[in-house]
């Protein structure tokens, strides 16, 4: 992605205010989606616009997710226009609407392909935003999770949570599990890697707050 002329790799996050561009390392770009005049595509890149001015530019190489992407972007933005909120107000709602970023990496038969992903923490549940068909998890299914070190990944985890790619098990220094129980009340292991290292820090308090209110509250 590129963002104010500077190539970033990272993670796109479209939500109901803004264009949120997560790049691997450093701070989180937004783009407020009233400012977005155009969407243009440029081989397999789209391109974002406010008047003649570039606004920033990411890939997405298959054809059929791109005009999803641009088809998404204008409907959010339609109604955006239509809430009437001021840019800067929907610039600092980031903050509160940004999701901790991550990588899926396997645990869940309805998703066997990996895939970047925020994780959110919604009033009811714990929300996959990168997920096709949209996976939430209710704070009294979860059951646990934990952060392992790859070495303490033993197979048995590596069976249960689902198939790993070996260059993926090469890379990985730690991963995060969540154990939940779904709709038909099978228990799943979802195994992630974070993108950065502040998804570990800002994210696993929150989810322990979540989890415990949600524990007390039942």
């Amino acid at each position: 992605m590129s963002f104010g002329g500077n190539k970033l790799i990272g993670t796109v996050v479209l939500t109901d205010k803004n264009l949120i561009f997560i790049p691997a390392y450093g701070p989180k770009q937004v783009v407020a989606l009233r400012s977005i005049s155009r969407i243009e595509s440029a081989r397999e890149f789209l391109v974002l616009k406010s008047d003649e001015s570039e606004l920033a530019r990411f890939g997405v190489y298959d054809r059929t997710e791109r005009e999803a992407w641009v088809e998404d972007i204008k409907n959010a933005r339609g109604l955006a226009e239509q809430r009437g909120e001021s840019i800067q107000a929907e610039l600092s709602a980031v903050m509160g609407e940004a999701a901790s970023q991550w990588i899926y990496l396997a645990g869940n038969p309805n998703y066997p392909d990996s895939f970047a992903t925020g994780l959110v923490l919604k009033s009811n549940g714990l929300a996959l935003t990168g997920s096709t068909p949209p996976l939430l998890m209710p704070y009294q299914d979860i059951e646990g999770y934990e952060l392992l070190p790859s070495k303490q990944l033993t197979a048995t985890r590596i069976f249960l949570a689902g198939p790993l790619l070996a260059s993926a098990w090469k890379k990985i220094e730690w991963f995060l599990c969540i154990r939940y129980k779904d709709d038909a009340g099978v228990s799943l292991s979802l195994v992630f890697e974070p993108i950065s290292s502040n998804a570990v820090e800002e994210f696993m308090p929150a989810l322990y707050k979540k989890l415990r209110e949600a524990r007390q509250g039942s």
